[in-house]
């Protein structure tokens, strides 16, 4: 079956990872040869240029690097790349998933699936079933969901690991919140979203820069799409 397919990959210097993921990538969608897919790069104010990005693919078709002219974050640059994507390019499906391999390639064809399976109705995104983190990060995350839960209410474990049909690409990008936090955007603009269990990969190069501080911050902003819900569940207490 013909689909255009474009995963959309975020990257702040890590061009080795980056490389890497792509070939990975390049081997598990060698099986769908009717899939004609791309690869676009966020280069989100990289202090490196792209360099080391592999030229010899079978089953991706080209890979493009978007630069910005700064550092924006990961959620900005995705957000970004969604618009570019939505206005430039005639992707039927866009994935988005980082670069480091902690978004394992082998679960692509899954969520690309799933959005087939939905007759591209839904968004389908991986749902955590394993994290390989460490203990303090663990421990900060479980809190995170604590705070979530007694705020807006539970959480899907999700990160931005997910795959898109056109029609709800079209309205993602047309919501303010993307540019604050992906996965809690599309949840608010009650995209129809399928779950489909994954576990989170390793890193297959460098350090994560994911530290605890970067946890916090990544988890203010989630809340913040939900600042509304957040404002009236904690003025009960005094409106009571």
């Amino acid at each position: 079956m013909a689909l255009d397919v474009a995963i959309l990959l975020p990257v702040h210097d890590d061009w080795v990872a980056a490389s890497q993921v792509l070939q990975a990538l390049d081997a598990e969608l060698a099986a769908h040869p009717g899939w004609r897919v791309q690869a676009y790069l966020v280069d989100d104010g990289s202090s490196e240029p792209p360099s080391g990005l592999p030229t010899t693919l079978q089953a991706l078709q080209a890979v493009h690097v978007l630069p910005l002219r700064r550092n924006l974050g990961h959620q900005r640059a995705i957000a970004l790349g969604l618009a570019f994507l939505e206005a430039q390019t005639e992707a039927e499906v866009v994935v988005v998933m980082d670069a480091d391999g902690e978004d394992r390639p082998a679960d692509v064809p899954r969520l690309v699936e799933g959005v087939l399976a939905s007759d591209r109705r839904e968004a389908v995104f991986a749902e955590r079933r394993r994290r390989t983190e460490g203990l303090v990060f663990r421990a900060g995350y479980l809190a995170y969901r604590l705070l979530h839960r007694l705020a807006v209410g539970p959480m899907q474990k999700v990160g931005n690991f997910s795959a898109l049909p056109r029609a709800q690409l079209a309205r993602v990008v047309v919501v303010s919140e993307t540019w604050n936090h992906y996965a809690a955007a599309v949840f608010k603009s009650r995209t129809p979203v399928r779950l489909l269990p994954a576990d989170r990969g390793r890193r297959v190069h460098g350090r994560s820069r994911m530290n605890l501080m970067a946890l916090v911050l990544h988890g203010l902003s989630a809340l913040a799409v939900w600042g509304e819900l957040v404002g009236v569940r904690l003025g009960r207490p005094s409106l009571g």
